[in-house]
């Protein structure tokens, strides 16, 4: 049972490592006017196009960008 415990720890851990990253980046990108290809390889997983007038961008951690967005920008975890 410890031993469980400890492996889930790590997963836990681990994940917010990987969302502070996710966050740091955000923040580094925060001030910017344009959108640069390091950007989208970054942030974005794909783009979807339906018509000249409809496109939908599915973002890496789109959980994630909701719950900083959702929270006048601040990661509550």
């Amino acid at each position: 049972m410890l031993e469980n415990l400890k492996i889930e720890k790590e997963k836990y851990l681990d994940e917010i490592i990987d969302r502070q990253n996710w966050i740091n980046r955000l923040l580094k990108y925060e001030k910017s006017d344009h959108l640069t290809r390091e950007m989208v390889e970054i942030f974005i997983e794909r783009i979807n196009l339906f018509s000249a007038t409809k496109i939908e961008i599915c973002y890496k951690f789109s959980d994630i960008f909701e719950d900083v967005m959702s929270n006048g920008g601040v990661y509550i975890g």
